[in-house]
């Protein structure tokens, strides 16, 4: 729930672990999640058994470019979640975390 939106979470958000036929659109709880799916030592955890180093996630609820913090009724506040805040980031060279790049 971000302002007046209202989103749940569905299978489609997170279908890892499920054979296809499982993957429906319909409400989901955290306890039906794989815990990679939202925690970050999980994530990372998960990321190890799989090889990966680093990963690129596609939120689905800020939509696009972080249209539901640009649209939002205190603009202010939802730039800082969006764009505004990671361009800002990039431009400036910094690095990650410590000690990376």
């Amino acid at each position: 729930m971000y302002e007046e939106l209202h989103r749940p979470l569905t299978r489609l958000d997170t279908a890892v672990g499920y054979a296809r036929d499982e993957v429906k659109l319909e409400a989901i709880t955290y306890e039906q999640m794989r815990p990679g799916s939202f925690s970050v030592p999980d994530r990372l955890a998960d990321m190890d058994v799989n090889h990966v180093q680093s990963a690129l996630c596609f939120p689905t609820f800020p939509r696009f470019c972080g249209q539901t913090f640009t649209e939002a009724a205190d603009r202010e506040l939802g730039l800082l979640g969006s764009g505004r805040t990671t361009t800002g980031w990039w431009r400036s060279g910094a690095a990650p975390r410590p000690g990376a790049g």
